[in-house]
């Protein structure tokens, strides 16, 4: 059953915001006036929500983003950016409460906001905004009627009672929607309502399964991300994550196909289609989870690479895509590059020519404390690694010397496979990105990666996994 949402544009405390001045320029001076009544502090401010975050925005006049209070008692905002529509505040003092409101779509007349300070929700009224707040705070006035009954259908169990208000709300907001087409505030009336979902017959796993599917192939009909104002909104940016994260596999393939399905429907909306390409490349440069750095390499191919990407200055854009070049060779599912290193006595190993089930590849230093760690866990488990056809190949990343040796003969296994680089400019070496110490790779026979960047106590449990799926 929907849910009746009460969580917009609701009066909130310690709000968190930032300065931002990004806007573009508009050659006719307008301003936003806001007169409060029983608001006793001589300052406020007026910000605007862009993706993840809120930013204040400073008067042109003053160049301050805190607004002081007129002889009049109002307080006025002067601008001549050309505010992008969306979803606006005025923040409050000293506790920073604050109230939202819509600025339309091509802003280009003046806007007056009065309302009590002891009703911020109920009182606001806005003039100069095409109506979209007189529309908006219907709805949400109408959410707020119903409160009180959902609160005692709740309490008292009665899911008929609130099946049954749920559909007298659904017809109100499809009303409302069709009443005010092509409005800022239909559209987030409409972002915001559930995707009606079939019943479906079979096993649990059965309907949840396509119950699954068909929610995440219609999770975007309310919601349209060609439009502008979205993205100035507190919602989209919840809504666009809970779909990457939540509802796709978080398999990198799938997530790089919820990516590009998202960012072509927002190609429209240039803004919108920006943010979010930068996005979701800053999300997976940064992201700790294994092979997601392919999400990463598949957004700068697709996105940077080909010029979709124009604002990126030359050389960042250069930047970006050398990073990318470099992690392709050791993306998880790709043929990790050979080795040439060197064993004690001076012995030549090729990485290539090990014939074993699975690997792992352990890159180290002599004197690095965490790297000793890594080896005591490695002895540790190394019966139960072996016992799964596990291969350990040491790896130093400093070339052959014999304190190395002296080092391996007394803290690693003459089980293991222990070696040393030939040369730190050895080009296969630097392939592998051994940026921190230590460094783990696991491969299977074939050389693939399966996995990489692991500490030492994840292997095994990763090794027990793998061989539980093959049985």
């Amino acid at each position: 059953m929907k849910s009746i949402c009460y969580t917009l544009f609701i009066v909130c405390l310690s709000f968190s915001i930032q300065a931002k001045t990004d806007l573009s320029v508009n050659e006719n001076p307008l301003k936003i006036t806001v007169k409060a009544k029983n608001y006793n502090n001589d300052t406020l401010q007026i910000g605007y929500y862009f993706g993840d975050k809120q930013y204040l925005i400073p008067d042109k006049k003053t160049d301050s983003d805190k607004l002081i209070k007129q002889p009049d008692g109002s307080f006025v905002f002067n601008t001549t950016d050309a505010l992008e529509p969306g979803i606006y505040f005025v923040v409050f003092k000293p506790d920073n409460s604050y109230v939202e409101f819509i600025v339309p779509q091509n802003f280009k007349s003046d806007i007056d906001i009065t309302l009590d300070f002891n009703d911020l929700q109920g009182s606001i009224a806005v003039k100069g905004d095409n109506n979209e707040n007189k529309y908006l705070y219907e709805h949400i006035n109408y959410l707020n009627s119903k409160r009180e009954q959902v609160e005692r259908l709740t309490k008292n169990e009665d899911r008929e009672g609130l099946s049954q208000l749920d559909k007298e709300v659904e017809r109100f907001q499809l009303e409302f929607i069709k009443k005010h087409a092509n409005t800022i505030a239909a559209a987030i009336v409409k972002s915001n309502m559930n995707v009606k979902i079939p019943e479906y017959k079979g096993s649990k796993d059965e309907v949840q399964y396509k119950t699954w599917q068909y929610y995440k192939e219609h999770y975007f009909d309310n919601l349209d991300l060609e439009n502008p104002a979205l993205l100035r909104t507190p919602f989209l940016i919840k809504k666009i994550n809970y779909y990457v994260e939540k509802l796709t596999v978080q398999h990198p393939d799938s997530i790089s196909k919820s990516v590009d399905l998202i960012l072509n429907k927002m190609k429209p909306a240039e803004n919108t289609f920006k943010y979010y390409v930068i996005h979701f490349l800053n999300t997976y440069a940064k992201s700790k989870f294994v092979g997601m750095d392919s999400v990463y390499v598949h957004m700068v191919d697709n996105y940077y690479a080909n010029g979709l990407a124009h604002w990126t200055d030359k050389e960042q854009l250069e930047t970006i895509i050398r990073n990318a070049n470099d992690l392709k060779p050791i993306l998880v599912g790709k043929v990790a590059p050979n080795l040439k290193l060197q064993q004690k006595n001076g012995i030549q190993f090729n990485l290539h020519d090990l014939n074993s089930k699975y690997i792992v590849l352990f890159f180290y230093q002599q004197g690095c404390s965490y790297c000793a760690n890594a080896a005591k866990q490695f002895k540790t488990d190394y019966e139960k690694l072996a016992a799964l056809d596990v291969d350990l190949v040491s790896i130093s990343v400093i070339p052959s010397t014999t304190e190395i040796w002296d080092y391996v003969d007394n803290s690693f296994l003459s089980e293991w496979i222990n070696t040393a680089i030939t040369s730190e400019k050895d080009p296969d070496f630097i392939t592998y990105k051994v940026e921190r110490i230590p460094d783990i790779f696991v491969l299977d026979k074939n050389k693939r990666i399966i996995s990489k960047k692991l500490g030492s106590h994840q292997v095994l449990e990763l090794m027990e996994e793998i061989a539980g799926r093959k049985e």
